[in-house]
């Protein structure tokens, strides 16, 4: 469900940079991660904002470097 929403938005809009903030997600599984994957064919790039400590060892194991970069802030 959440998977086709962000699909519909980025689409509309034409998002070039999707910001994802994780501040206060104590626990981020792959499976919600990996909504996100798709979504790096429509975008330009990315961004994982303030990910916890659990969320960046989750990332890690999907292999995200080159899917996402990863912030320690909200610019």
């Amino acid at each position: 469900a959440y998977h086709g929403l962000l699909l519909d938005l980025v689409r509309r809009y034409e998002c070039r940079v999707l910001a994802v903030d994780l501040s206060g997600v104590k626990l981020a599984p792959a499976g919600m991660l990996g909504v996100l994957v798709p979504l790096r064919k429509l975008v330009h790039k990315i961004e994982i904002h303030n990910p916890s400590d659990s969320a960046r060892e989750t990332l890690s194991t999907i292999h995200s470097a080159s899917l996402f970069e990863i912030c320690d802030s909200i610019a």
